[in-house]
């Protein structure tokens, strides 16, 4: 996987929205992680939470797999109308997300022809969702002017 940074997604359509989900005795993670956006002219870039507390972003291929006694990861594209709102849309600018009272990168915002769209890594946990929105209330988070 090669490591990305957000500005390579500016000019790229989102054309759909995939998601991986920890499934562990029957019971499926509160929130997907990894997600991939697959960009028009990049393919399928991996968005997950990296052990610097910020969001990594690599070129990768989505899989399903199985990990024995400690559960399966299964991956479908996403059925979350937010999220799927963004589909078929342009990426016209791309800003970071930092924790505001120590200035720590924790993700990125993508402005779209269709709205904009935040990834983060929030505590070990990735949230994506529209930006600004109730999604995001009460976090830290603001982007880096």
């Amino acid at each position: 996987m090669s490591a990305l940074t957000p500005d390579v997604l500016v000019g790229q359509n989102v054309l759909d929205v995939t998601v991986a989900w920890h499934i562990y005795d029957g019971v499926r993670s509160p929130t997907p992680d990894p997600v991939w956006l697959n960009m028009s002219g990049l393919g399928q870039v991996r968005c997950g939470c990296a052990g610097r507390g910020n969001v990594n972003l690599a070129l990768s291929t989505p899989v399903s797999f199985d990990m024995d006694q400690y559960g399966v990861i299964e991956v479908e594209s996403w059925d979350n109308s937010e999220i799927r709102s963004f589909v078929g849309a342009e990426v016209e600018s791309a800003k970071l997300l930092v924790y505001m009272p120590h200035d720590i990168e924790v993700g990125f915002v993508l402005r779209t022809t269709q709205g904009c769209l935040g990834v983060a890594n929030l505590a070990d946990e990735l949230r994506v969702g529209p930006w600004p929105s109730e999604h995001w209330d009460g976090e830290e988070i603001a982007e880096r002017e």
